[in-house]
């Protein structure tokens, strides 16, 4: 019965008391109910050197589209402004299953130097990249206990993404520079997530394991340039590679683990693995020695904020979405230690090993040389590594308006210094 009333959703709290009486002969059960709020509503603002600053709005509403229903809406009007709808429809009387259906719009400025690569040289390394993500997804979901959880879903996801200063406007542009590069996709997932870490920020024990493997139906790409003619002084723009009909398979593993070491110190473990393999791919106007296309499968590396897209990976000494590829593996060692006073100074490591080869990949996965790509990327930053070694420094302190973090870091491959700072809470 108890089952049954935390089921309908419509409480949040209930009092069970037990009397006895008739000389305790016989017991009287007392009920006593607080019910949920119907609707909830919640503000924050953030700012971080990644994703600029802005105000989080979220709105929480039970049982508004149906009974044992409830609808979450988020929007982060920012520089770079995010919205999603999650809905999620209770079944049985003790709301172990769920129907879901998840929108997500995020539109972000990054650098990736594939792009830059792309340009024919009329891009710099410090040009960024505008791109506009957008999916939709229905699916199931079963909840196991409070921590863990599986789920299916069917997904259609577009996006694009062109240079944020426009090549034909550039001073001298080059004979053919990047444009822009406009996909869309859809298939199905199924996965799992587990969690038991004690807090979101600074956890000091607890796992989080999350794992999904993704089927590919369909893939439709446009990768478009602009040709400049010296001898005219005009351009045009230009269809270079149409892709159309790609099948693909990708899978992705992470584990995270929060280990006390003493009273003030706390290691922080984390191993990812994931790759992409393309099982059908038809191009169109494909010439040789030109940049392929992005395929759905590609991950991509970069940041120190966890991301709601299921293709990006956080990675310590990289700007966020700094490079991308199909294939990773990803160890990460953090120290945490607690200064007192809600202050946490945290050292971290990262290794990665990279490729778009999977018989590079595997055949060369106990490889760890860093000074192969260390000499590569001191000739060409627009070579994509095959290992990265990233590291910093992380001062952070939990206040009443959201954590605040000064991270400094760098890496092996852009041999860049980074500072990244950011306070509040941000979309989730």
């Amino acid at each position: 019965g108890l089952n049954q009333l935390y089921g309908s959703l419509f409480f949040k709290k209930i009092d069970v008391n037990v009397d006895t009486a008739d000389g305790g002969q016989s017991s009287v059960i007392r009920l006593s109910a607080h019910e949920s709020d119907k609707s909830v509503f919640k503000f924050a603002a953030h700012y971080d050197t990644d994703d600029a600053a802005g105000i989080v709005m979220n709105g929480t509403f039970r049982n508004f589209l149906g009974y044992n229903s409830r609808l979450v809406v988020t929007a982060d009007f920012a520089e770079q402004p995010k919205a999603r709808v999650r809905y999620y429809q209770f079944i049985g009387p003790k709301a172990k299953y769920r129907w879901t259906f998840d929108g997500l719009y995020e539109r972000s400025i990054h650098n990736d130097f594939l792009f830059i690569k792309a340009s024919g040289g009329a891009l710099k390394s410090n040009d960024k990249y505008v791109n506009s993500y957008l999916k939709a997804a229905v699916g199931a979901q079963y909840i196991a206990d409070k921590n863990t959880l599986f789920f299916v879903e069917w997904r259609t996801i577009s996006d694009m993404t062109k240079p944020q200063r426009d090549p034909r406007n550039v001073p001298i542009p080059n004979q053919i520079s990047f444009l822009q590069n406009q996909s869309s996709h859809f298939g199905f997932a199924v996965g799992g997530l587990q969690n038991t870490l004690n807090t979101v920020f600074y956890p000091t024990k607890g796992q989080r394991l999350s794992g999904e493997i993704k089927l590919g139906l369909g893939h439709n790409s446009e990768f478009t340039t602009y040709r400049y003619n010296d001898t005219t002084k005009m351009g045009k723009e230009s269809e270079i590679i149409t892709s159309r009909n790609q099948s693909y398979i990708r899978y992705r593993l992470d584990e995270q683990r929060w280990l006390p070491l003493s009273k003030n110190w706390t290691l922080g473990l984390q191993a990812a693995l994931g790759a992409g393999f393309s099982l059908k791919n038809e191009l169109a106007n494909h010439q040789p020695n030109q940049i392929p296309l992005d395929n759905p499968e590609t991950f991509y590396l970069g940041g120190t904020n966890l991301s709601e897209r299921d293709n990006t990976l956080s990675f310590i000494g990289l700007r966020k979405a700094e490079i991308e590829f199909s294939q990773y593996f990803k160890f990460s060692v953090t120290g945490q230690c607690y200064l007192g006073k809600s202050v946490y100074l945290s050292p971290t490591v990262n290794i990665g090993r990279f490729s778009d080869s999977h018989q590079q990949f595997y055949s060369r996965l106990l490889d760890w040389d860093f000074s192969k790509d260390i000499n590569k990327s001191l000739e060409n930053k627009a070579v994509q590594p095959t290992h990265i070694l990233g590291y910093g420094l992380n001062l952070g302190f939990m206040s009443k308006i959201g954590p605040i973090n000064l991270l400094v870091h760098s890496n092996t491959f852009t041999h860049s210094w980074y500072v990244f700072f950011s306070f509040g809470f941000k979309m989730a």
